[in-house]
């Protein structure tokens, strides 16, 4: 199978491809990267079975090769959403991208494809791997999260799939400390399940977005603690929520069941149930 017919494929199943590269380079990558990092990992026990989304924060590209590199860890074969972007820049980088099962997302637009693809991998048993925040956060204060978008909790609500908080410290001191690499410290919060969050679907996704920020956040104190032994300031998420991503697609759902009525209700339905938008 050619590299780019990954995409979208299963870890499992009757619809799944050969992973031997997969299952190799987590071997050899997440070994080796975890130890290059030293990387101390607490809260596994919070990760429940069956699908999830696992969601950290992102200041460095290390946050992504760490949080799958750790999929052994938390026991989940995890998809990583990676923007086209990165998949271009280098064609043998983009190669493998498409070998691990990674997930190729068009930033800045309302990709249907992408939710498309990711709805069908979480309904197949897999697992995936988002920042919140959509790109690397570089230019806020410290300790503060970026902005988040509420792509992530339309898919958990509309998959009816916990959200995983992943709190990540020391990976944006990398730089700072070359040759000698920091400590990174990971720490897994309690999972975020959609029927905790109530109202209509709007509502749900925004408290579930606020809420995932928040436990983020959380958990890089409590990483940080670990690392440390003392926390100068907590971290706090970011108060403006994205909404761009989710709302196009909560409107296209929407639409084809109210018709002309403008006035959101509450779902009726688990949100596993709704339609699928394509």
């Amino acid at each position: 199978m050619k590299a780019r017919e990954r995409g979208g494929k299963p870890f499992q199943g009757s619809d799944s491809p050969r992973w031997d590269f997969y299952h190799f380079a987590l071997w050899l990558v997440g070994g080796v990267t975890r130890g290059i990092f030293r990387v101390q990992v607490g809260g596994l026990e919070n990760v429940p079975d069956g699908p999830i989304i696992i969601a950290g924060n992102h200041v460095s590209y290390v946050d992504g090769l760490l949080l799958w590199a750790l999929q052994k860890k938390y026991r989940h074969q995890t998809h990583f959403l990676i923007k086209r972007e990165m998949y271009d820049a280098i064609p043998p980088l983009g190669w493998m991208f498409h070998q691990i099962g990674s997930i190729l997302v068009e930033r800045g637009t309302a990709d249907r494809r992408m939710i498309s693809d990711c709805e069908k991998l979480l309904k197949a048993g897999d697992s995936l791997g988002i920042f919140p925040e959509g790109r690397r956060v570089r230019d806020k204060g410290e300790g503060e999260l970026g902005e988040a978008l509420a792509g992530i909790a339309f898919l958990a609500i509309r998959s009816n799939v916990p959200i995983v908080p992943a709190g990540i410290v020391g990976t944006g001191q990398i730089m700072k400390h070359l040759p000698r690499l920091p400590k990174v410290f990971v720490r897994i919060g309690k999972p975020l399940y959609p029927e905790q969050f109530e109202g209509a679907r709007r509502q749900r996704m925004n408290a579930m977005t606020t809420a995932t920020m928040a436990a983020i956040a959380a958990q890089m104190d409590e990483a940080e603690l670990a690392r440390t032994g003392h926390l100068s300031q907590k971290h706090q998420a970011g108060e403006t929520v994205k909404q761009k991503l989710g709302e196009v697609h909560a409107n296209t759902a929407e639409g084809t069941r109210e018709g002309s009525n403008k006035t959101e209700q509450p779902e009726s339905t688990p949100p596993a149930q709704e339609e699928c938008p394509s």
